[in-house]
């Protein structure tokens, strides 16, 4: 992921510390969902953020925004 929101940025912004970083990581995530999910669709949000589709994980996120 750091390496797509470098690409996205054109120019090396972050580095793999900036992950463990909660703001940072938060703006790694906007930039690279407003870039390929432009309409914030979780389903899709799970599927960039992961790699792949995953179920459970997908839930847990429902589960947490439903909460909220």
């Amino acid at each position: 992921m750091i390496r797509e929101a470098n690409r996205i940025m054109g120019f090396e912004k972050y580095s793999l510390v900036d992950a463990f970083d909660l703001k940072k990581s938060v703006d790694i995530w906007y930039l690279v969902q407003k870039e390929w999910n432009p309409k914030y669709s979780i389903r899709k949000a799970v599927k960039i953020w992961q790699g792949k589709f995953v179920r459970t994980y997908y839930n847990q996120i429902l589960l947490k925004l439903k909460n909220q």
